[in-house]
């Protein structure tokens, strides 16, 4: 009888765990690369070889829009916070599938947001999903050079 119970108590404590596994988590070797074309000025946070992206800043140069997208799985938010020393802000991001099918989240702001400009100031950016954050520290020499390109 306490077999069952234990049992049962374990997968109750487990099925519990699994729903609330962060939907943003880096791993050890990302890093920030930023990548300025003539068409397109994009900074990801990703891993050396660009095979895996956690989060994706894209703009066309001078726009004044800055395109948000966080591959992530399950895609299923629709609410995205980010945060850079103390400027927070929330972001409703559409669920979607990227050119290579993978699961994602994709919004937009104004290169003029609060949290970009601190981004900007401080390299310190913090993404937060399904109540789970994660600091995507960054140089502040190439978050101002990235922020500066998607200025109007």
């Amino acid at each position: 009888m306490h077999h069952k119970i234990l049992a049962s108590l374990f997968a109750a404590s487990a099925l519990g765990a699994c729903a609330h596994q962060p939907i943003v988590a880096a791993n050890a070797e990302m890093a920030w690369s930023l990548r300025p074309t003539p068409g397109e000025t994009t900074l990801r946070f990703e891993t050396p070889r660009g095979d895996a992206t956690l989060l994706s800043l894209s703009c066309e140069p001078h726009s004044g829009d800055v395109d948000i997208t966080i591959h992530a799985a399950p895609a299923r938010m629709s609410l995205v916070a980010l945060s850079s020393d103390g400027q927070r802000a929330r972001y409703i991001m559409e669920a979607g599938l990227s050119p290579s099918d993978e699961p994602i989240l994709s919004g937009v702001t104004k290169a003029s947001d609060p949290v970009l400009k601190r981004f900007a100031e401080t390299g310190d950016l913090m993404v937060f999903a399904s109540g789970h954050g994660q600091m995507l520290p960054l140089a502040q020499e190439k978050a101002a050079k990235f922020l500066a390109s998607c200025r109007r």
